[in-house]
């Protein structure tokens, strides 16, 4: 008696240990109902991902200001002139991760962005020049397909998926859905010069009329409304979606 007692609590003690852990695995992940296609929140919960850069980035501003008030205590001395520490560009470097986390009008696709951990990691080097074209919260908001769906000719997910299938696909198309609004490298920098995206699943250019910026890709035109360049790339908010 006192052995079946001692393997039921057992179990239970297992089975509640292993919901646990399912749940702590599950926990840096939010996608919206499927009967809530409106509910943009952005799509996410803060990752560990998120907090390990968020803490990076806020250690390295804090070097980079105390660097910066050297060099300025040096102009103050008269040690060096004050043309030379501008001329060095010496100061706070922002990188695409931080112009992108205070721009609240592309808060959302932002969001899109910390759910795709490769281009999180490249989005915060600065040693890795990116070019990101970010659609407006608006536009978002009003895809008839949201990010994380289905394409309609999209393949059936197989029966051996296993029981986070519909996750892993979620995660899948808004990772392709992110990486073809991104471009790697200096090849974005001529008008009318085609880049692939991050993807690879379409060119990308853009062309200029007067102040006119359009950006285009194989299927569809959106307008430039605002351009930020930042220490590893720049951010190019549009008015549509380029997929």
């Amino acid at each position: 008696m006192k052995f079946s007692t001692l393997f039921t609590v057992s179990a239970i003690t297992a089975a509640a240990s292993a919901q646990l852990l399912v749940g702590n695995l599950r926990s840096d992940v939010y996608l919206p109902q499927a009967n809530d296609p409106d509910a943009l929140k952005p799509f996410y919960k803060s990752s560990a991902l998120e907090a390990k850069a968020q803490a990076a980035r806020a250690e390295r501003v804090l070097d980079q200001k105390q660097l910066a008030t050297k060099k300025q205590q040096h102009v103050l001395y008269g040690e060096m002139p004050e043309e030379e520490v501008h001329s060095e560009g010496h100061g706070v470097q922002l990188l695409l991760t931080d112009a992108m986390g205070v721009n609240r009008d592309i808060s959302i696709f932002a969001g899109l962005t910390r759910q795709t951990e490769n281009l999180m990691y490249r989005l915060q080097d600065p040693a890795l020049d990116t070019l990101v074209l970010a659609p407006t919260n608006g536009v978002m908001q009003n895809l008839p397909r949201k990010p994380w769906e289905d394409a309609p000719d999209a393949d059936p997910i197989s029966p051996n998926a296993g029981p986070h299938g519909d996750e892993r696909r979620a995660l899948e198309n808004i990772e392709k859905f992110v990486l073809s609004h991104v471009v790697f490298g200096y090849s974005f920098q001529q008008p009318g010069h085609k880049s692939k995206c991050g993807s690879g699943l379409s060119d990308l250019w853009y062309e200029i009329a007067g102040d006119k910026v359009t950006v285009h890709s194989d299927k569809k035109a959106a307008n430039v409304v605002k351009m930020e360049r930042v220490g590893n790339g720049q951010v190019w908010t549009i008015d549509d979606v380029l997929n």
